[in-house]
């Protein structure tokens, strides 16, 4: 048996220019994010899945349906101070 582990990443960022923190309007009666989520989770052969953000909305969307968060702090990507996190 192998100890070697899968890991779903999913890039979910808060600052789309057309439609603002697109990953958790709903479509269908979900967030949009929830979809990748429940697949990779649904699945044998992933372990874990972890979604990147830098938005706080975002991360709590993806934690609120199982996932977990990584921050991503880019100087260009995240346009508000880390106090607000």
């Amino acid at each position: 048996m192998s100890n070697i582990k899968t890991v779903a990443i999913i890039h979910a960022r808060g600052g789309s220019v057309r439609i603002p923190l697109k990953n958790i309007k709903e479509v269908g009666g979900k967030p949009l994010l929830a979809y990748p989520i429940l697949l990779s989770r649904s699945s044998l052969d992933i372990d874990r899945v972890i979604v990147s953000t830098d938005h706080p909305e975002i991360a709590a969307c993806a934690r609120e349906w199982g996932a977990e968060i990584r921050l991503c702090v880019l100087q260009n990507c995240l346009k508000m101070s880390l106090a607000n996190w």
